[in-house]
């Protein structure tokens, strides 16, 4: 099955918003972590992964630029992605037997 990367960014638009935004395929999907509709973006962006575990499997690499300043947002995103790759791995396995 085909590896596909796709890249994560952590962002800091201006002092009071920063954005998750997951790069699938020519589409960026932002999560904004400041704002309460982030567990909404959260889902579509699961889902559009979901999608892609059909196809291919998955690895998420975030890329945090040297300049971003967030400590505690650093640590909870690069803890985030580490569980959701684990989660995409396992969800591949349960799809890919379900459908064979």
């Amino acid at each position: 099955m085909n590896q596909e990367v796709i890249k994560v960014e952590l962002l800091a638009i201006d002092s009071d918003t920063d954005i998750l935004r997951f790069h699938v395929d020519e589409n960026d999907m932002d999560v904004n972590l400041n704002n309460a509709t982030c567990q909404a973006e959260f889902k579509k962006v699961f889902s559009a992964l979901i999608q892609k575990l059909i196809h291919a499997d998955i690895e998420l690499a975030l890329i945090i630029p040297e300049d971003y300043s967030r400590v505690m947002y650093r640590e909870v995103c690069e803890e985030y992605i580490n569980d959701l790759n684990r989660e995409l791995v396992d969800t591949a396995t349960k799809l890919r037997t379900e459908l064979a």
